[in-house]
This record gives C-alpha cells, sequence and structure tokens, in this order.
C-alpha cells in the first residue's frame, strides 16, 4: 500500500513538473503594437466555378471593390489590443469598426481587426495559450527582411465536399499581420461543380514601411511688393491703348468718308452756269 501511494505520488510530481515545464515554455504574451500606429492594407479576390448558372459570392465581390483597409491602433495592453479599421471601396462611402482582441484567449469585443497576435512568438507556440482554438506557429521565417512568423492549415468537410485552406504570416516583432492568402476549393462530389475561392489580404504601409509623402503641388506666387507685379500691369496698360488707337482710327475714317459722300453730293446738285451773252 505504501509502495503505491509512493509510486502515485511521484507520479504527480512529475505530472506537475511536466505542466510547470510546459508553461515556461510558452512565453510571456505582451503586445507589439503601441497607440497611434497604423497598418493599410490591399486586398483581391479569384473565383471560378464550373456552374455558368452559379451567383458570385459576395465576399468576393467586396474583396474587388475595396480600395484599401486602413488599421489604427487605438490601445494596446497586456491582455487586449483595441483597433479601429476603416475601409474604402472603390465606390460608396467607407465602412468603419471598432473592437479589441484579447492576445492571451483570441476572444473579441466588438468588431476588432482580427489578424493581430502577440509579439515575439516563435515556432510551436500558441498564439492564445489561455484559448480554445491550439493554433500554434508553424514556422519562422524572414520575409522582406523581417523575422515572419507563419501560419498554415487545411481543413476538409466532407458534409459539403469543400476543402478550406488558411495561409497567414505575422510579423514577428509586432503580431500584425503582413500577408493572408485563404482558399476554399469544391471538389463537386456535393454540389456537382467544381469551384474555387482565394481571398488575398497584403500589407502595403506600415510603422517600418510608411506611405511616401505625396508631392507638393507648385502654388502660385502672390506678394504684396508693387515692383513685382508690374509685368502684368503693363501688358494691361498696352492693351488699352492699342485699343484706345485702333478705335480712334476707325472713328476717323468713317467721318473721312462721310465727308467724302457729302462733298460729292454738292457737286452733283449744283446748278449749271448761266449762257455767254450774245455777240453784239
Amino acid at each position: 500500500m505504501n509502495k503505491q501511494l509512493i509510486v502515485i505520488t511521484l507520479l504527480l510530481c512529475l505530472a506537475s513538473l511536466m505542466v510547470i515545464q510546459g508553461a515556461r515554455a510558452q512565453p510571456t504574451l505582451l503586445p507589439g503594437v503601441v497607440s497611434g500606429e497604423e497598418f493599410t492594407y490591399l486586398t483581391s479576390s479569384y473565383w471560378t466555378s464550373a456552374n455558368a448558372y452559379t451567383s458570385i459570392p459576395q465576399d468576393a465581390l467586396s474583396a474587388n471593390q475595396t480600395q484599401s483597409i486602413e488599421v489604427i491602433i487605438s490601445d494596446a495592453n497586456d491582455t487586449y489590443i483595441t483597433t479601429f479599421t476603416a475601409t474604402y471601396y472603390y465606390s460608396g462611402m467607407p465602412s468603419a469598426e471598432r473592437g479589441s482582441i484579447d492576445i492571451q484567449t483570441g476572444g473579441i469585443v466588438d468588431e476588432p481587426w482580427p489578424a493581430v497576435i502577440a509579439a515575439n512568438l516563435t515556432a510551436g507556440d500558441l498564439i492564445h495559450p489561455l484559448g480554445s482554438d491550439e493554433i500554434t506557429i508553424n514556422n519562422t521565417l524572414t520575409m522582406n527582411g523581417r523575422a515572419t512568423n507563419q501560419i498554415y492549415f487545411t481543413l476538409y468537410n466532407a458534409t459539403d465536399g469543400i476543402t478550406t485552406s488558411v495561409n497567414r504570416y505575422f510579423d514577428q516583432q509586432t503580431g500584425m499581420l503582413v500577408k493572408e492568402v485563404d482558399s476554399s476549393v469544391d471538389d463537386g462530389s456535393v454540389s456537382g461543380y467544381t469551384s474555387t475561392d482565394m481571398e488575398s489580404t497584403t500589407l502595403e504601409y506600415s510603422p517600418w514601411n510608411p506611405a511616401p509623402l505625396p508631392t507638393p503641388t507648385p502654388k502660385p506666387i502672390v506678394t504684396s511688393n508693387p515692383t513685382a507685379n508690374l509685368g502684368w500691369i503693363y501688358a494691361v496698360v498696352v492693351a488699352v491703348v492699342v485699343v484706345v488707337v485702333i478705335g480712334a482710327l476707325l472713328l476717323l475714317r468713317k467721318r473721312q468718308n462721310s465727308g467724302r459722300r457729302k462733298q460729292r453730293k454738292n457737286v452733283r446738285f449744283k446748278p449749271p452756269p448761266p449762257p455767254p451773252p450774245p455777240p453784239q
């Protein structure tokens, strides 16, 4: 009996030690973003179907009508990251969403930008150690000169014959999404038609890759110095003088023509001279 108690006690101690070591292996999760940082994303979609009569999915239409997505970090602490997301469309009014995501559990409040995780995770780490999704970092690699964490998985739903694939890359230092490619492929085993729906999201601008400043538009020089504006004043004066001279010449010519007509008229109606006297 005593031996059994000893064995059970040793097993419990070993299990406790394994739990403690596992907890130590998972780093303390902290946000890598700070309030005020801005991130801009571009998104696009590709869809094809063997069924010529089916409608294009709404998410594919929305992605291709999106001009850009702007994510602003409103607040960040040891638990929550709060974001403000503005989506701009090529046509129509933009939309805005605000919310918070718990980096420890993955839980959300309202509608935050969902693609953000804790900073400085590495391959094998759970992205939400206190949550239930059990998603881990599959790989840590280098993209565009920065350490990047990759998460990918594939799920097949035999009920509808659809395979869903998720491939996401997060900046290791900040935990922000830098690229995402999600796809859904229908093999036609249930629906009778094959189809492919793929959506891509890419980080365009960030604090380490800011948007270029717009080129300033040259503006006309306005000055109160009188000598600086003499050029156009001279031009106006010359134009006025030319108009006056031309008008005077036209008026003078008109008067001359009128005088000549009156002179011709007087000559035409002058009575003839009297005849000479008869000779004596």
